[in-house]
């Protein structure tokens, strides 16, 4: 279900509402240190504002 929902979130900050820019920060930081693997590659390969 969680792998779902990540693929519908807004990977940039661009794409999302400046109120929204910490809860993207805080889904990110949370699924970068995810136990399953699919998710931190998920994280790593959606943070389109990393760099």
């Amino acid at each position: 279900m969680l792998q779902r929902v990540l693929y519908f979130l807004p990977a940039s900050r661009a794409d999302c509402p400046a109120r929204l820019h910490h809860l993207l920060d805080t889904t990110l930081a949370t699924a970068r240190a995810h136990p399953d693997p699919y998710v931190r590659r998920w994280a790593g390969t959606a943070d389109l504002d990393a760099v």
